[in-house]
């Protein structure tokens, strides 16, 4: 496994059904909960980005 450096780390407190949710659409991915809102707010940003 490679470990990898340059994350940051938070904490966050997420609704249940939130949790559930993205733990299922994570899984589907063959993804961590991690992996998938990392995925999920870079699309977010993606679809906002202020030029």
């Amino acid at each position: 496994m490679v470990r990898q450096t340059n994350k940051e780390k938070l904490s966050i407190t997420l609704d249940p059904d939130v949790f559930e949710f993205i733990s299922e659409a994570a899984a589907e991915d063959d993804r961590s909960v991690s992996s998938k809102i990392n995925i999920i707010l870079r699309d977010y940003m993606k679809a906002n980005k202020k030029d």
